[in-house]
């Protein structure tokens, strides 16, 4: 069963500031062309990448955690095999899909698959299909007060 691991993400760009709670152990990020979604992938991608080669061949704390590796990012372009793979090996890793209407079919991700599954998901869905997630755990991206929050369309506030 999927697994609530990350409860919040924080990340800022040049003027733009994200703050997305997520409530349940599938989210999924919903919303038209240009609301976002993709942009705050991209910084997250950033900032994932930043940090992973930050570091050398030395541990960066005495107990060896790396942040971020229990993340897997999955965008919209290289090998669906390869994301395939990845997907189906994964364990007790938030993974983060954009563009999840284009990939998911291709690669053969379902309800049924998230449900099952040992870990948490993000998806950034433009179509708004739901993967299986609860009504409260379906949102799209809203700016306020400078602020990127994920506004959920059933209540549950961020």
């Amino acid at each position: 069963m999927a697994k609530l691991m990350w409860n919040q993400l924080k990340v800022s760009g040049e003027q733009k500031h994200y703050d997305i709670h997520l409530p349940k152990p599938l989210t999924v990020v919903t919303g038209s062309s240009s609301t976002g979604k993709s942009y705050l992938v991209t910084l997250l991608e950033r900032e994932i990448n930043a940090i992973h080669s930050s570091y050398s061949d030395e541990p960066p704390t005495e107990d060896g955690y790396v942040p971020y590796t229990d993340i897997l990012l999955v965008k919209n372009h290289g090998d669906y095999q390869d994301y395939r793979e990845k997907i189906f090996k994964a364990a007790n890793k938030l993974i983060i899909v954009d563009n999840a209407d284009l990939i998911f079919p291709v690669i053969g991700v379902d309800a049924e698959f998230i449900r099952n599954s040992d870990n948490q998901f993000l998806i950034f869905s433009r179509m708004g299909i739901s993967y299986g997630a609860s009504p409260n755990a379906i949102g799209a991206l809203q700016e306020r007060d400078n602020k990127i929050q994920l506004y959920f369309i059933w209540g549950t506030k961020p």
